[in-house]
């Protein structure tokens, strides 16, 4: 008890255990993340410092933070900092997603018009011959009806 008040006091308010920390700070740093989704599959946790370490100096570098033995001390500044580039992340995420779907179903609309285009043109060509043949053959039949009598 009072050595949270003490932390406190120094002015960490917020406390992340290691696991918390890496599992909700590790899409800042892509490296680290696999590293840490790698570390998961394996069930393996001993890690978990040396990646929270390695994101807390990528994302708050030069920025007065503490490891601990268990737990990152964090200013609510610094807190909200590393929330920042979180969401940041996750947004240019979900663009790419929402960016590959708009490409599939464009993509998608694009080949059904392009086939239904092809199929207007090769209707229009065998309607336009049928027809010129029609042309050829009636004008042909007034000319042999003609000649035979």
């Amino acid at each position: 008890m009072m050595e949270t008040i003490n932390i406190r006091r120094i002015g960490y308010p917020i406390r992340h255990d290691f696991n918390e920390f890496v599992h909700r700070y590790a899409s800042i740093a892509p490296s680290l993340e696999r590293m840490h989704k790698k570390a998961s599959e394996r069930g393996d946790r001993s890690d978990q410092r040396a990646i929270a370490t390695k994101i807390c100096e990528i994302a708050l570098a030069g920025q007065d933070y503490q490891i601990g033995k268990h737990k990152v001390f964090l200013k609510d500044e610094h807190d909200a900092m590393l929330e920042q580039a979180r969401q940041k992340v996750l947004a240019d995420r979900i663009l790419a997603l929402q960016k590959a779907v708009r490409r599939f179903y464009a993509q998608r609309v694009f080949e059904r018009a392009k086939k239904l285009a092809q199929w207007l043109q090769q209707s229009w060509l065998c309607y336009a011959e049928r027809r010129a043949f029609c042309e050829v053959n009636r004008i042909n039949r007034q000319y042999l009806c003609i000649d035979w009598f």
